[in-house]
């Protein structure tokens, strides 16, 4: 069964049921019903992460909308941008960054330097620019896009908040953890103040917050600030709400860190649990969980549980995104891992040096996951 085959299965099994992404704009209302149809389908592959699929579809539809409306209406950009966004995804940002250049120019053009989807296509721009440039020229224009946002619509609203949410994630990516703790900080308190303590996406930004002041290993802060969390997350949020989620899988990694691997373990099967139950077994948070819940196991000495769950997600994963995706690599560098707990040192040894051999080519030598697989092949080696 082929990709296409597979994202229909999966629509038409959940529908509507999963949140578009941070980066996705509202979407524009279908022209007709073959229009419809297949802007359903595409962004139902964009939703899930299946961007080969998602690229497709996304150009047949700028296709189409070029031909009945013009090359340059907003609805034709509007599909001409998803592709781009699912071609980046794929793993060509040079192709995206031109298509997005092409766009920003349009509607710098037609609409003005100010208007909001000029100002959004600066924002795509500013975030191909971590693959195509790096994190220090991604986060220098993204605080150009900021500032531009903050004249033009306002410190409070949605889509300043999303442009200090992705500098908040590149200057991680940059490693610049003291950067993104003030950044962090300010966007905790903006998302305070307009939309309440309690609001899913306040509760997004602390569960954020807790998880950088765990990466600079202020680990007291770290679990004052998830418990305390947790603790709204609970009161404020329905057991299966993705913010609440994300702040159970956040304190597991930081229970992680201080040494309390059992209490971790707990913690990401019930996430499991519920994500299996809510979203299906092949949802992305889905496989996250897994991948977490594998990683407890292991640190907990349950290996044999550990191995049989490490092999369960690469297959879901190679399934759901394909073998190249940095997803499925992570997948198999724990596998690897767990191997090389169990004694299994030949295993363990071939399959980091896939996992090296394939970061290298799709990551280069120097990013840091790259790096963590050397290291990891060379504890094999040792």
């Amino acid at each position: 069964m082929g990709w296409r085959d597979a994202v229909e299965r999966r629509r038409q099994r959940t529908r509507s049921r999963l949140p578009p992404p941070s980066t996705a704009p509202s979407s524009p209302p279908p022209l007709s019903p073959e229009d419809a149809e297949l802007h359903e389908r595409a962004m139902f592959a964009f939703k899930i992460g299946v961007h080969g699929e998602a690229r497709w579809l996304f150009g047949e539809l700028a296709s189409q909308r070029s031909t009945t409306l013009g090359p340059e209406h907003p609805e034709t950009l509007n599909a001409r941008r998803y592709e781009a966004i699912a071609v980046r995804g794929s793993g060509d940002p040079e192709w995206a960054y031109r298509q997005l250049e092409r766009i920003l120019d349009v509607r710098r053009r037609r609409l003005g330097a100010h208007h909001p989807d000029t100002l959004s296509a600066m924002h795509d721009l500013a975030e191909t620019l971590l693959l195509t440039s790096g994190p220090d020229a991604s986060a220098k224009s993204l605080r150009r896009v900021v500032a531009a946002r903050r004249r033009a619509l306002g410190a409070e609203h949605p889509d300043t908040v999303a442009s200090l949410g992705l500098l908040v994630e590149v200057l991680l990516k940059g490693d610049d953890l003291a950067a993104a703790l003030k950044v962090n900080r300010s966007l905790v308190d903006v998302c305070r103040q307009a939309m309440g303590p309690d609001h899913p996406t306040t509760l997004q930004w602390h569960t954020k917050l807790a998880y950088v002041l765990t990466e600079r290993g202020d680990l007291t802060e770290a679990r004052r600030v998830s418990e305390d969390l947790l603790e709204r997350c609970e009161r404020a949020l329905p057991a299966d709400a993705p913010a609440r989620l994300a702040a159970i899988t956040n304190y597991a990694v930081l229970l992680t860190r201080v040494g309390e691997p059992t209490q971790a373990r707990d913690l990401n099967r019930n996430a499991l649990e519920i994500r299996r139950s809510t979203l299906g077994d092949d949802h992305p948070d889905t496989l996250i969980s897994m991948n977490n819940l594998g990683q407890a196991l292991r640190l907990t000495g349950e290996l044999t549980e550990a191995k049989q769950l490490g092999e369960k997600v690469i297959a879901a994963c190679e399934r759901v995104f394909g073998p190249d995706d940095h997803r499925t690599l992570a997948a198999r560098y724990n596998l690897a891992r767990t191997l090389h707990d169990l004694g299994d040192l030949t295993a363990a040894h071939d399959l980091h040096s896939e996992v090296l051999r394939e970061r290298r080519r799709l990551l280069g030598a120097h990013h840091p996951a790259t790096r963590d697989s050397e290291r990891e092949l060379a504890r094999v080696q040792h």
